[in-house]
């Protein structure tokens, strides 16, 4: 056990579980077989300890905290964790071994898997009343007919002209492996870094043409008058040239796919919190019509919402990477809400989304009232949300002087 009090004790809200723990203290042993035998699934295992009993199922499943039949384990590292347990609570040798990490009276207690017993879920059936029933037909028996074999379906014979259009195939084949052996092994974000650039070098958001009239630029969310002043405007043109011709911005646009590749793999990867660093907004006010060609990306240091002032921008990038990334974003909030990572979520949405008034919902929701406020009022929101936003937080003098400044006591009351 350690001596550091965890934050949590169990998982709350849909987890992806690895499995359940059953107590043999707070229940019988036989409830607790039931209850394995309802959740079993091929490829289980059943460990038993002196007083618990878990099973670990071959793959994790998405499990509700208050439906689930047993304590909810979910798995790092080798290791099953009965709540969401932070690396500053965990000795630094426990992910040496599998072991079980229980939560119990404040603190953590450490069940090695290799001390305890396999069962065999088998032995928890009791077939001795099980009789085979022999049935009859009501009628006449029917001859035995025919066996059936299917036919299995071969497309180059089945369907017409495709065999002429496959000619050739495997010369095409073997030169294409040719040519892959020759090359270099690339690495396993090289392919999607690759398409990423292809498509950030074949969206050029300074690029005119007919549905762009001059003075207007392309971005994501379509034309952008750019206000500059004529002689700033010439200069930004003549520098896109500039860098065009010199090849540097084809350099600086492969740097911003490998980065928003890499960003794309976490997310996907589940890994939520670093995800979140190497993430690029996609609200619309974070992306500058033309200042992002030469903007190398870095990864945050910190998770912070920013009511007002200096927040992150973005690259401007095609609708379909947009669209994407977009809904990594959402998903990513809706998971970290359900982790518990209140902040994080609201990060997602309002740094990442824009989604102001979600993220001030959900900061509303999870008790963080002022945080919510803050966020309200920061980000310039209806004046009436701002007032309700300081009155639920509990500062009725800064809700009237808003309500006073921006008239708004008919919208507020």
């Amino acid at each position: 056990m350690t001596g550091q009090p965890p934050a949590h004790v169990v998982h709350r809200g849909m987890v992806d579980a690895a499995g359940l723990a059953f107590s043999l203290v707070r229940q019988s042993e036989a409830e607790a077989a039931r209850r394995i035998v309802a959740e079993w699934r091929p490829g289980s295992a059943i460990y038993r300890f002196p007083d618990w009993l878990v099973l670990r199922w071959p793959s994790a499943r998405s499990q509700s905290s208050e439906a689930a039949l047993g304590l909810l384990l979910t798995s790092s590292g080798g290791c099953l964790l009965s709540a969401p347990l932070q690396p500053s609570e965990l000795e630094e040798d426990w992910a040496r071994e599998p072991a079980l990490l229980l939560v119990e009276g404040g603190s953590i207690r450490r069940l090695l898997l290799r001390e305890s017993e396999t069962v065999d879920p088998g032995a928890w059936i009791d077939l001795a009343d099980w009789r085979t029933l022999i049935m009859r037909p009501l009628g006449a028996n029917l001859p035995p007919g025919e066996r059936f074999i299917p036919r299995r379906f071969v497309a180059e014979t089945d369907m017409k002209g495709l065999a002429t259009v496959l000619a050739g195939r495997d010369e095409l084949l073997a030169s294409l492996d040719a040519r892959a052996v020759t090359a270099s092994h690339p690495k396993p974000l090289d392919g999607l870094a690759r398409a990423l650039t292809a498509r950030l070098q074949g969206w050029s958001p300074g690029r005119r043409g007919p549905e762009s009239p001059s003075g207007e630029l392309l971005s994501p969310t379509g034309p952008v008058r750019d206000t500059s002043p004529p002689w700033m405007f010439a200069l930004k043109n003549w520098a896109h040239g500039a860098a065009l011709r010199a090849g540097l911005l084809d350099r600086v646009v492969q740097s911003q796919a490998s980065f928003v590749a890499h960003s794309i793999h976490l997310f996907e990867s589940g890994e939520l919190l670093e995800a979140l660093r190497f993430a690029i907004p996609v609200r619309p006010e974070a992306v500058e019509a033309r200042a992002h060609l030469f903007r190398a990306l870095k990864p945050r240091h910190v998770l912070q919402v920013t009511a007002g002032g200096a927040r992150s921008v973005g690259i401007g990038v095609p609708t379909d990477i947009r669209t994407h990334l977009e809904f990594l974003y959402r998903e990513a909030a809706d998971r970290l809400e359900q982790q518990g990572r209140i902040e994080e979520a609201a990060f997602a949405l309002t740094e990442l989304l824009g989604l102001h008034a979600t993220a001030v919902s959900l900061l509303e929701k999870h008790g963080r009232r002022r945080e919510a406020a803050l966020l309200a009022e920061g980000q310039d929101l209806a004046p009436c949300m701002q007032v309700r936003q300081w009155l639920i937080a509990g500062e009725p003098a800064r809700a009237v002087l808003i309500a006073r400044r921006t008239g708004a006591f008919a919208d507020a009351v």
